[in-house]
Formats: structure tokens, sequence, C-alpha cells
């Protein structure tokens, strides 16, 4: 009987021992099967895999249990996948059996790193496709304006196709961009180029079609007289001409013509030419205008105003002058008091700038007929002697004194009124640029 006992005990025995050591299992001293290291694998801290994957199957390649030292290996491939990739890893899973016969997982060790392996669930998505675009830096000549795509100038993309190949690992993303400035945008296509090498990365892109550009409804402008002359008044400083201010005012600006613009910085800048008429008494000047223009989101605004006058008309046909006269002489040394006397000019001829004039004077009383020439460009008057209508006497001189006939025509031709004087801006005033000294001012 004891025997039969003790032969029994033996079998269980092995039977026990053989069961613990090679036939595997789930229980915790049967050598850890495929379901436990699974398990293993999707639930413990030290997985290799991130627990944002799915693990869709697992695969022992070998085993080995060392019972020496009671140490089990076992190596694995894992399959597993996110939303978006597929991944092959593989790694070495590694138990000891503690002093109650149970084998307790020591570590997951990752293997093989060489043959670990991704492909492709899904296409590109939108983030990387647009990242792509922002960071290509491209130069582009659109409609005259040297554009570049990046992160700064894109204001919108949208996918108008995507041809995904998942087998080959290729992505071809055809995408809607709209290209932003402060006056335009531009509008056009790119096609983009992604292959999938651990994961999605853009190769190179192609321009799918030919970008253009477009005013924003908000930078829409159109000059206006008014406008641009408030915009005359404001932002221009004394105009000169000549050495002299030529005031512009409201009342005096006439015929005003506003031509094109040239554009540039992508619509940012206009640059518009006009000319205007400014009417300063008997003078008329035509004045050539740039005005550049810039657009910011407050809107237009001008940012530079240039203006070149120059003489269009002057009405100096039949005018009269009166003022002052000094020519600061004493004829032939003789004693004369003439030392700043009245003078009055009429301007009875102007013809291609050539000029006809009486000139009369005062103290003595003398007057003559001049020519000369009006120089319209500077507006320079210049009048000679061309005959007299009443000789100057010599009652001006000292009583008893009488003048040798070489001495009376010394004073005739000293008496003889050369002048040469500038016309004002405004056209008030005649005043000497040479010579004797005389002013006079227009008599209305």
């Amino acid at each position: 009987m004891k025997k039969a006992i003790i032969l029994t005990l033996a079998i269980l025995l092995i039977f026990t021992v053989a069961a613990c050591g090679n036939g595997g299992g789930s229980g915790a001293r049967a050598i850890p099967d495929l379901d436990r290291i699974t398990r293993e694998l999707t639930q413990d801290g030290r997985s290799i895999i991130p627990r944002e994957e799915t693990i869709s199957s697992v695969e022992i390649n070998t085993e080995d249990t060392d019972r020496d030292n009671w140490i089990h290996r076992a190596d694995v491939t894992i399959h597993s996948q996110d939303s978006d990739i597929a991944y092959i890893r593989y790694a070495i899973m590694t138990y000891n059996r503690d002093e109650d016969r149970e084998w307790i997982l020591s570590g997951i060790s990752a293997d093989k790193l060489g043959q670990w392996a991704m492909s492709p669930l899904t296409g590109v998505k939108n983030d990387l496709i647009e990242s792509a675009v922002k960071n290509l830096r491209e130069q582009f000549n659109i409609d005259n304006d040297n554009w570049i795509i990046d992160a700064n100038s894109v204001e919108d993309i949208s996918i108008a196709n995507q041809n995904t190949d998942l087998q080959n690992r290729k992505d071809n993303v055809v995408v809607d961009v709209v290209l932003g400035a402060p006056a335009m945008i531009a509008k056009g296509q790119i096609e983009l180029n992604f292959t999938f090498d651990n994961g999605w990365a853009f190769n190179n892109q192609t321009t799918n079609t030919q970008f253009t550009s477009e005013l924003r409804q908000s930078a829409e402008f159109d000059l206006m007289d008014d406008r641009l002359i408030d915009d005359i008044l404001q932002n221009t400083d004394d105009l000169y001409f000549n050495g002299g201010v030529l005031e512009i005012t409201r009342s005096n600006i006439s015929n005003l013509s506003i031509g094109d613009y040239d554009e540039s910085n992508k619509g940012a800048y206009r640059s518009y030419t006009s000319t205007f008429n400014v009417e300063n008494g008997l003078i008329v000047f035509e004045v050539e205008t740039q005005a550049i223009y810039s657009f910011d989101m407050g809107g237009w605004n001008a940012e530079a105003i240039h203006l070149a006058p120059k003489v269009e008309s002057v009405a100096l046909e039949g005018t009269k002058w009166a003022g002052s006269y000094s020519p600061g002489w004493a004829p032939g040394g003789v004693n004369v008091p003439f030392s700043q006397d009245r003078l009055v000019i009429e301007i009875t001829e102007v013809n291609n700038g050539n000029v006809k004039a009486t000139i009369t004077a005062t103290e003595p009383e003398f007057s003559q007929t001049s020519i000369g020439t009006f120089d319209i460009n500077t507006l320079t008057l210049n009048l000679i002697f061309d005959e007299w209508i009443i000789e100057p006497s010599v009652e001006h001189l000292k009583e008893g004194r009488r003048l040798l006939d070489r001495q009376w025509e010394n004073v005739r031709q000293q008496h003889a009124v050369n002048i040469t004087g500038r016309l004002s801006n405004d056209s008030s005033t005649i005043t000497s640029s040479s010579g004797v000294n005389f002013e006079v001012s227009i008599q209305r």
C-alpha cells in the first residue's frame, strides 16, 4: 500500500514539474504564455508600446528557460497601431521565479531596433500640410510683385485634392493658398509631395496654377480732387520759385488734373502724377505734382507730396507799375541833387518775350520809350532806353551854372533809364536784380 502511494506522489510531482517547466500557461506558476505576454505588454508601465497605441497581435519568436537560475526569456514581435500608423517592434520579455515558484515579470527591453518598422494607415494630416506650406519660403513673382510664401504671408490653406498611395508610401496634395499683404491678397494652387519614412515627411513642391493678386476691398482707393488738394495743403512746406515763396491756397488752385499712378509694395504704395494751376495775380503757374500714398490698416495716407512749379503765362501787357528809383549818379562831375525819384513803367506790348514800355520819372521829370525782353521762366524784365518822349531838364542843377554841350549830352545819357528786375511770385512788384536800384508795384 505504501509503495502505491509513494509511486502515485512521484508521478504527480513529475507531472507538476513538467507542467511548470515546459507546458506554459496563464497561471502564476506556469511559464508565461502568449495571452499573458500580450496582457503585460498592454498594461505594464514598463511596456515599450505607448498607451495611445492598440496592440493587434504578438508573436513569440523564441523562448528560453534557465532552470539553474530560474530565468525565462521570450523574444517577441509586436504589431500595434494608432489612428494613423501601424508599427512592428521587437522586445525581450524577462521573468524570474520567486520563492513561491511564481514567474514574475522583471523587465521588458527593446530588441532589434534596426528592424522596427512603420507603415501609414492614413494620408498626410492637415497640420503637416499647413506646416509644409508655411515653411516653403519660396519666392514668386505675382503680377510684377515679389511674394514669399512663408508663415507671415499665408492667410489661408485648403486642400483641393489629395491622392494618397499607402502601398507606395506617397501622398500628393494640391492645396489652395491665399497669401496676404496689407493691401492685397494673392491666390493660387501648390502641389505638395510627401513620402513616408518613419512618418510622413515633406519632399518637394510644384506650382499647380499661376498665382494672381487682387486688391483687398478695404484698400480700394480712388483719389479725388478734394482729397488731393487737402493733402497738398496739409503736407507741403513752403513752396519756392526763383528764391521766393510761392503761396498756394485752396482759392488759387485751378485746373487740377489727376493722372495715372504707379503701384508697388504689393499695392500698398501708390505714386500719382498730376498737374494744377496756381493763379497769382498776373502769373499762372503750372505745378507738376507727385503724390505718394501708403496703405495700412487705418486706410490710405499721404506719405509725401512733391511739387515742381513753372510759369505757364504772365499777363504783363497793358500793366502799369509805380515806385521808387535810385540811380545814384551825378552827371559829369556836375553837382546834381538827384538821388531818389518816382518811377512809372507802362508795359505797352509783349510779343514772344519782346517787350515795349514807356518809362516816366520825376525830379527831374522826363519820359522815354524802352525796349527789352521778359523771360517767362525766371520772371526777369530787362528794359533799355529807346528814345526820349520828354527830355530831362537842367532846372535841378545849381542856379547860374551853365553846361557845355558836351556836359548836356552827358546829362541826357545818364538820365536814360536802363533797368533789370524780377517780377515777384505774387506779381505785385518788380524789384531790381542788377544795375540801378528800383522797386515798383502794380497799379490796379
